[in-house]
């Protein structure tokens, strides 16, 4: 899944891989080719939750949410 998010001065594309979702809250996302975890900043982006479906990052006070899809084979 790749998402611009651009406001007047720049554009951060975030590429969001993958995910490892653990209910015990260790999961992990990939993006942009890092492996993140809740917390882990990437650009101006915090992560904020990582869902089975769905990454929640934060930037500047806003939050971005993106839905996973699950390819067809």
């Amino acid at each position: 899944i790749k998402v611009e998010l651009s406001d007047e001065n720049e554009t951060t594309e975030l590429n969001v891989e993958g995910v490892v979702f653990d209910k015990d809250g260790l999961s992990l996302v990939a993006v942009n080719g890092a492996v993140l975890k809740v917390g882990d900043r990437i650009g101006d982006y915090q992560v904020l939750k990582i869902m089975e479906d769905r990454v929640i990052f934060i930037r500047e006070g806003e939050t971005e949410e993106f839905l996973l899809t699950k390819e067809e084979e």
